[in-house]
Order: C-alpha cells, then sequence, then structure tokens
C-alpha cells in the first residue's frame, strides 16, 4: 500500500509544508494509529500550472507536475494571474488581471486510475480556483473518488460566476456518498 498527497494546485508549496507539519505532529502523538502515517513514508505530487511558480519547488523533494488539473489530458488556456489567483476561468472575479497561456491539462482521474490502486491512502488538498466542481463531477462519475481516502477542498464559488453555493452542496454530496472524508485545514 503507497501513501500519496496529492497537492492539486500547489501554488508555491505551502500546501506539502502544512501538510508535513500536520500529519508529522498529528500522528506522532496518536499512539493509537496502528499504521503510523508519518510523512517521510508519504510519495507527494504537486501539480502547478503557473509557469512563474515552478522554481518554489526545487528543494521541496516532491514530484512536480507542471501542468493544470482538468478532466482531459491535452492543452487549455490558463490565465496567470497574481500568485495566489491563476486559473482556467477566465470570469473568475479574484486574483487581478492576467496573461493567457496556453498550458498542458492533465485527466486526474486517469492519472489517479493509472498510478495508484484502490487500497492505496489518497490525501487530496484541491485548490484550482474554479475548475475543482467539474473535476469532482468527474471523479465521482467514474469511480475514482473511491481511490480517495481524505480531502481538503478550498472551493471558489462565488469568485466563478459559472458556479454557486448549490454547486458545492452537491459536491459535498458527491465527496460524502463516496466516503471520502471531508477534512478542513487552517488557513496557511
Amino acid at each position: 500500500m503507497k501513501k500519496v498527497f496529492l497537492d492539486l494546485g500547489a501554488n508555491t508549496g505551502q500546501s506539502v509544508d502544512y501538510f508535513r507539519r500536520i500529519y508529522e505532529s498529528t500522528y506522532r502523538l496518536d499512539e493509537s494509529v496502528i499504521d503510523r502515517l508519518e510523512t517521510n513514508e508519504f510519495e507527494i505530487h504537486c501539480f502547478e500550472a503557473n509557469p512563474n511558480l515552478y522554481h518554489k519547488f526545487a528543494k521541496k523533494n516532491v514530484i512536480l507536475h507542471k501542468c493544470a488539473v482538468w478532466i482531459e489530458d491535452g492543452e487549455i488556456d490558463f490565465s496567470v494571474r497574481s500568485s495566489l489567483g491563476s486559473t482556467l476561468y477566465e470570469s473568475k472575479t479574484t486574483g487581478g488581471g492576467g496573461t493567457t497561456i496556453t498550458v498542458e491539462s492533465i485527466d486526474i482521474s486517469k492519472f489517479i486510475k493509472d498510478n495508484f490502486d484502490i487500497e492505496d491512502h489518497l490525501i487530496v488538498k484541491m485548490d484550482i480556483e474554479g475548475a475543482e466542481f467539474k473535476v469532482i463531477d468527474k471523479l465521482a462519475k467514474d469511480g475514482t473518488l473511491e481511490y480517495i481516502d481524505k480531502i481538503n477542498v478550498e472551493y471558489h464559488a462565488g469568485k466563478v460566476p459559472d458556479f454557486t453555493v448549490e454547486d458545492v452542496n452537491r459536491c459535498n454530496d458527491l465527496l460524502e456518498d463516496s466516503g471520502v472524508d471531508i477534512i478542513e485545514w487552517k488557513r496557511f
């Protein structure tokens, strides 16, 4: 069984740092955990499409995927904005104006199914600036949610006019119905 952390929308890598801190302290203190999940046991994959941020991962000891998390493999337009707001959605109202570039996209469902077994322990952080709704729908539709044990999602309803609070509720229902533990992290 592999232990895997997938950082979808890795930005500058602050989620990896946070993951390492909370999992080292949480599991070292909880002696009731039979299979201790220490961070040095985790395979860490970071997905980031903003080329201005790739240098942030040079010393992080992770596998960096220089692409946008999406529902299909290929190429897609990507709006590079401030370091906290780049997005696949030009209509996103936060993060300031930007420059549109073409980046590689990855079907994260296919990536998970091709690289991991359902018995593996997958923890996912998803902060993909509006794309989370379509990605979660696809993960549910093709059964990939069953591979995920825990997820932390930052939803962007209200920041992307195409999505509403109803979309957040629908996605949370899909996650819960699939048995995925929705975890909340404090802000970084």
